[in-house]
């Protein structure tokens, strides 16, 4: 069982789209890090109501409203959803991989995905004194800085052989955009399908499966967002048997057709960098 090595970089885009002065940052070498990307927006007078989507990862998001600051995990639903923004409030957010071992949680990411958005300090052995110091800081780039340095001071767990197979898995799942059948996965780590999912659940929150059809709709929409072709890509491409198969498990994920998501989020699309 060789390493194989992939970025897996999921979008949000029709946060991108609704969230005042969106900004964000991808990093390329995560596997270091335990980051995939770090944003930053801003809400108005009014409250914002915005759909995401699944992407398997977790986020922390650091509502820095100076009367009422907060923090707390997100997780990606399972189905795409919408999460509700105070107004008046600046957010800056942190979406780890899947399998990032830097900061430890007080309880397991099944549970986490279970009730879908905790209290970060209720979660995590961080303390509520860096929501104080992430204020003070008005620079993006600086929080960035800020935040890596916070996770360089957390305690790194060894990986076991475990994580080890899981991480080889994940990759695996990345590289084949979510088609590598899970006997394949079972053969090639030499563990039971059952055992597969066990771990998966017990580290990631999703079973082999279900990450796998997150990263296969991930793919999808990054095709739709880009190619007016995509249809007849995704299918030449393998990663549907043909064009009804990608319309019913896009649907059923994103509760729309590819074509009203892709005018939903095109409609008026805000910057990001």
């Amino acid at each position: 069982m060789q390493n194989v090595y992939s970025i897996f970089n999921p979008t949000q885009p029709e946060m991108i789209k609704n969230c005042h002065l969106y900004k964000e940052f991808s990093l390329k070498n995560y596997e270091e890090t335990d980051v995939t990307l770090f944003y930053q927006f801003n809400t108005n007078e009014h409250e914002i109501l915005t759909p995401v989507i699944p992407d398997g990862c977790i986020d922390l998001l650091f509502n820095l409203n100076s009367t009422t600051p907060s923090a707390f995990v997100a997780v990606s639903p399972e189905k795409r959803s919408s999460e509700l923004f105070e107004k008046n409030a600046e957010y800056f957010g942190v979406r780890l991989n899947p399998l990032q071992s830097k900061l430890s949680f007080k309880c397991s990411k099944r549970e986490i995905i279970h009730h879908k958005k905790l209290s970060l300090f209720e979660v995590s052995y961080l303390n509520e004194s860096i929501l104080e110091e992430l204020a003070n800081i008005n620079d993006f780039n600086k929080r960035m800085i800020w935040f890596l340095s916070l996770l360089d001071t957390e305690t790194v767990d060894e990986m076991d052989y475990d994580k080890r197979f899981i991480n080889y898995c994940l990759n695996r799942i990345y590289l084949s955009n979510g088609l590598v059948k899970i006997n394949d996965l079972s053969d090639e780590t030499g563990y039971s399908a059952r055992y597969l999912r066990k771990k998966f659940e017990e580290y990631v929150g999703f079973s082999p499966k279900q990450f796998s059809t997150i990263v296969r709709l991930q793919f999808s929409i990054d095709k739709l967002m880009k190619d007016n072709n995509y249809q007849n890509h995704l299918v030449d491409e393998h990663v549907y048997y043909d064009k009804s198969h990608f319309y019913r498990e896009f649907k059923k994920y994103i509760l729309l057709t590819p074509h009203e998501y892709k005018e939903v989020v095109c409609s008026s699309k805000s910057k990001s960098y």
